[in-house]
């Protein structure tokens, strides 16, 4: 009888550990459902938050020459020999609606490299905002830039994955509604309206 008291009780007791761990794992996932529910919501705030208009306009810097870099951050070597990036100069454009273009001219062969995309504001502070921007030539290429801009005198460093980092400087503000034009220097000069 004692037997099968004990047994009786252990079970209880098993029954309701396991009753507890699901209370407490369904609790869980209602606290990770809600954790991701505000994230996105706040995800979403930001994509959505645009830069003021005094900061739209054209940005335009020089990236120095530099070696082709790996994931890991490693020199490229092709036959023992480095593969150098020619200087560049970099205008971005940004625009309403978290529009950005960018055209980069090779320095030493005058090649033109014209990207459209989106930038998203990831951090805003009382000094700066801080960007994620997505470009794509419309073909394989499709780099991606941090930028941050200072409020106060409008100057942009500029962050690319294995590239040097370099300042930008402020020239013009977007002409409103501006049409888009599809010649090299002209998508950068007129800026792209939609």
């Amino acid at each position: 009888m004692r037997k099968s008291i004990s047994i009786a009780l252990c079970v209880l007791i098993c029954c309701s550990c396991f009753n507890q761990t699901d209370k407490v794992k369904a609790e869980a996932s209602k606290l990770h459902m809600a954790s991701a529910s505000h994230d996105t919501l706040t995800q979403k705030e930001t994509e959505q938050q645009r830069l003021p208009i005094r900061f739209l306009g054209i940005y335009t810097g020089l990236q120095p020459g530099y070696n082709l870099r790996n994931t890991n951050g490693e020199d490229i070597e092709v036959r023992g020999e480095k593969v150098p990036v020619p200087p560049c100069e970099y205008k971005f454009i940004f625009k309403q609606d978290n529009e950005v273009a960018l055209q980069q001219v090779n320095l030493e062969s005058n090649q033109r490299i014209l990207y459209k995309g989106h930038y998203t504001i990831v951090e805003e502070d009382d000094h700066q905002y801080t960007l994620s921007c997505t470009v794509n030539d419309g073909g394989d290429s499709s780099p991606n830039y941090t930028i941050e801009i200072n409020k106060q005198d409008k100057t942009m460093m500029c962050y690319g994955t294995n590239e040097p980092e370099f300042r930008l400087n402020f020239g013009h503000e977007v002409i409103k509604n501006a049409t888009p034009t599809h010649k090299d220097s002209a998508d950068v000069e007129s800026p792209l309206g939609h």
